[in-house]
């Protein structure tokens, strides 16, 4: 068998999870969409049964709160898991630019062509690194090429909801990042420094509204705890802090006596990295390439000479062929792993030449890209397609 099969036999038996296979991040989207009576963004979403409208909607985003880590972390009583309906898939890559933006858009990677960390951009024939704005070579910014930073961010967020007054909740760093200047656009932003604020922000501000309201709230916690420490004890004590956020955020609610509907998700799950993989700028396999790879540590496009690209193939395969599959693009695009089979012609080059997707628990990095040495020191992961990175939680509470 080659590598699409063998991935596709991974599917089947279940030791990865197929993207798309059943319901994920995208048609949770689109099903708020339907809720609120607004154009769903993606024709090919199906819609999730999330019940009926409420005056206040409020849409939580735990990063890094996997299902599997929520199921081992979190007492079966917790509010979490009290209220927990199903899991369902995240995209892939199962990584936090990618998933947001289909949290903030509804359509899939394929479509709205943020497919990475670091993602490439044809107006300066190189990766960037998606949050920071800055080329991922250099770190040079993005506000120096306005084209780049066009391109980075032709996407159209559904947010702010016209039938809605519109809320945003987001740590104090996050709240004027340029991201959220595109994501959030007309959409009233309040900052906290801790989580813990929210039970008392959020309720005063929705009660404050003569509409009916839609509050986006996003928190990095757990992700980053897990990033630093891996599954354990941190990790633990932080789903414990959220778990008591959320549970006093109802009783608020409750308290001001306000119809109120909340959904939390979270952009992608964790996975314990057994070994951490460096290529080198002076690797042989770079000799094949037009560009260092991109995409994230689990997953990644290669751009490579097309007079060489079976050379490449069998040079990667010596190197990495145990740890990662390696699918031609056109491959990876038929077995819809980025959530449509047909990306849009201007970003078709994003998705380079080849994909590379871990088999286990390896993560691999181009040595060439500043911040190796926080790579090194990470414990945990995510981007690939084991079921500790796809699967997220779907919770509903309302009264």
């Amino acid at each position: 068998m080659n590598d699409a099969q063998e991935l596709g036999t991974a599917f089947t038996d279940r030791v990865l999870i197929r993207p798309r296979q059943s319901p994920d991040l995208v048609d949770l989207v689109n099903s708020v969409c339907q809720l609120v009576g607004r154009r769903l963004p993606y024709d090919d979403a199906r819609t999730i049964d999330i019940g009926t409208d409420a005056e206040h909607l409020i849409f939580v985003v735990l990063d890094g709160l996997g299902s599997r880590m929520l199921a081992e972390y979190a007492p079966s009583d917790s509010w979490l898991n009290t209220h927990m309906r199903e899991s369902i898939i995240s995209v892939f890559p199962s990584t936090t630019p990618v998933a947001l933006t289909s949290l903030s858009t509804g359509l899939p990677p394929a479509i709205h062509g943020i497919n990475g960390w670091w993602t490439w951009l044809d107006a300066i024939e190189n990766p960037v690194t998606v949050f920071h704005n800055e080329v991922a070579l250099n770190k040079a910014s993005l506000f120096e090429s306005m084209p780049a930073l066009t391109e980075l961010y032709d996407w159209d967020p559904i947010l702010p909801l016209s039938n809605r007054d519109n809320l945003c909740f987001l740590p104090d760093n996050l709240i004027r990042s340029t991201y959220s200047d595109h994501a959030f656009f007309g959409v009233e932003r309040i900052g906290f420094q801790s989580f813990d604020e929210l039970p008392t922000i959020l309720p005063e501000s929705i009660k404050s509204k003569t509409r009916p309201t839609y509050s986006y709230v996003y928190t990095a916690n757990p992700d980053t705890l897990a990033h630093r420490d891996g599954p354990g004890a941190t990790v633990s004590d932080s789903i414990a802090q959220i778990d008591q956020v959320m549970h006093s955020l109802v009783t608020q609610l409750t308290a001001k006596h306000l119809n109120f509907k909340i959904i939390v998700t979270a952009d992608h799950g964790h996975l314990a990295i057994d070994e951490h993989l460096t290529l080198e700028p002076d690797s042989y396999l770079m000799s094949y390439l037009d560009s260092p790879p991109f995409g994230d540590m689990r997953m990644h496009y290669w751009v490579c000479n097309p007079a060489v690209s079976n050379e490449f193939i069998e040079e990667f395969k010596n190197q990495y062929g145990d740890k990662f599959y390696l699918l031609r693009t056109q491959e990876a695009l038929d077995m819809n792993l980025f959530g449509d089979s047909n990306p849009k012609a201007e970003i078709l080059s994003r998705f380079g030449d080849f994909v590379s997707i871990a088999k286990g628990a390896t993560a691999l990095r181009y040595g060439g890209y500043p911040g190796q040495e926080s790579f090194l020191r990470m414990k945990s992961h995510h981007s690939g397609l084991t079921a500790d990175e796809m699967l997220v939680p779907l919770i509903l509470c309302e009264n």
